[in-house]
């Protein structure tokens, strides 16, 4: 084929397929990302840009095992009802809305650090909602703690966002470094979103006892102005529905509402012999992970582990595998290094080499702007040749894990963990509106990057 075709229809490949990635599907097609990345490395390969060897070279392995492995421990975990045993002990201890937001922040941003923040958010959200309503409390400032605080506290290790696993493969820092750097960045983050979230819901923890908006009084146990009883009573409560497993929205003609969420009462069962075996088993591999051992193979060897049972069929746990993320994964493995062969011509990399992208702070803005723009995953891989040609490219590359995770905390729509928890609190008919989440992730965003920056 013509060179100045291939080039021009490679670069058009992957500026179709960075669409997708930054609207989320392709206009007027039913195609998701995933889709989209896997349909974009096949047009590659169809031009002759990458033959099979370089096509298989591309794909970070190290990268997918590792994401794999971490899904199949926190399915495990989920399975085995590890998550709802936490939901009820914050139940029985954080009734008040202060102590309530701190420790839902507290625990979702630990939690984050150490599994995937998606997956977190995942389980998380139905048991804080469900929780903050059987409180007789605004649901929707404990849902965006969730949202927020699983991306804070996913930056300080390279297990805690996909964006980070991506990093520490390609830079090879190994974890207790990169976690000595930003661990203290998700604390001081933490801190900062029990702080905004507050200040934004002022209303919620510093107003009177019962603030649950009118639309969702009467359809939790008959509203805040029927509340009998104590609110250690209520938090018992709170914890047994909790311990029989989250809400079913009841169906409506008009698509329920938050008034038309009952309390279900199913029953989800706690496999204690199977808990324990899975908080040692990834115990064992979080101390792995920092006593030096390969992060990928660590994450696999636990897996394995844990897909040795009686208890669990397969098919319950490959249902919680993401698998269309780990599509996207090596779709845009193979799309980013076919425009790196084919458009990192001398000329273009004299221009790279001229931007000031050596300070932090310009890195950190055209990061966090990128991951806004195409999200964090995509911006970490086209940064990934600028990052390489860097004088200090690992201080580099642990600014551009602080500043795409931290970004996506701006707007409600800018990462997948924060649609997340909106949809899931959506089925259970409490709606996060993008300007109430505004409130709190624009000013949040801006002030951990300063903390960010002031560490890296």
């Amino acid at each position: 084929m013509n060179p100045t075709f291939v080039t021009v229809a490679a670069v058009a490949v992957f500026a179709a397929t960075y669409l997708v990635m930054a609207i989320g599907r392709a206009p007027g097609l039913r195609m998701d990302r995933a889709g989209a990345a896997l349909a974009g490395a096949a047009f590659m390969a169809a031009l002759g840009v990458l033959d099979a060897d370089e096509i298989f070279a591309a794909i970070d392995h190290h990268t997918i095992a590792l994401l794999l492995g971490m899904m199949i421990v926190a399915a495990n975990l989920k399975l085995a009802g590890a998550f709802d045993l936490a939901g009820e002990a914050l139940a029985r201890r954080a009734a008040r809305p202060l102590p309530l937001l701190v420790a839902v922040t507290v625990s979702t941003g630990v939690l984050s650090a150490f599994l995937v923040n998606d997956t977190i958010c995942l389980v998380m959200t139905p048991l804080v909602v469900t929780l903050a309503l059987k409180l007789r409390r605004d649901p929707v400032p404990y849902a965006i703690a969730v949202a927020t605080a699983s991306n804070v506290g996913s930056v300080a290790t390279i297990t805690g966002n996909p964006q980070n696993m991506i990093i520490g493969s390609l830079s090879k820092i190994p974890y207790v470094d990169f976690a000595a750097t930003l661990a203290p960045v998700a604390a001081i983050g933490l801190a900062l979103v029990v702080a905004f979230v507050a200040l934004a819901f002022r209303r919620e923890f510093f107003g009177s006892a019962d603030t649950l908006p009118s639309p969702l009084r009467g359809g939790v146990g008959g509203g805040a102005g029927s509340r009998k009883g104590s609110v250690a009573d209520v938090a018992l409560s709170a914890s047994l529905e909790l311990h029989s497993g989250p809400p079913s929205p009841s169906p409506s003609p008009q698509g329920g509402g938050a008034g038309s969420v009952p309390l279900g009462r199913r029953r989800a069962r706690v496999h204690k012999p199977l808990v324990a075996k899975t908080l040692i088993v990834t115990a064992a591999m979080i101390a792995a992970f920092f006593a030096g051992a390969p992060v990928a193979g660590a994450a696999i060897v636990g897996a394995g582990v844990l897909l040795v049972t009686r208890r669990l069929k397969p098919a319950r746990i490959w249902r919680e595998i993401d698998f269309p993320l780990l599509v996207m994964f090596c779709g845009l493995f193979v799309v980013t290094a076919a425009l790196r062969k084919i458009a990192m011509t001398p000329d273009v990399l004299a221009v790279v080499d001229g931007l000031p992208l050596d300070a932090p702070a310009p890195l950190t803005l055209v990061s966090a702007a990128l991951s806004n723009i195409v999200s964090n995953v995509p911006a970490v891989l086209v940064l990934q040749p600028i990052v390489e040609r860097l004088t200090d490219p690992e201080r580099a590359w642990l600014v551009v894990a602080m500043s795409s995770t931290l970004a996506g905390n701006l707007t409600l729509v800018g990462s997948v963990a924060n649609l997340i928890v909106a949809e899931r609190a959506r089925a259970l008919g409490v709606h996060v509106g993008f300007w109430p989440y505004l409130k709190v992730g624009a000013p949040l965003t801006l002030a951990t990057l300063a903390v960010g920056l002031a560490f890296v």
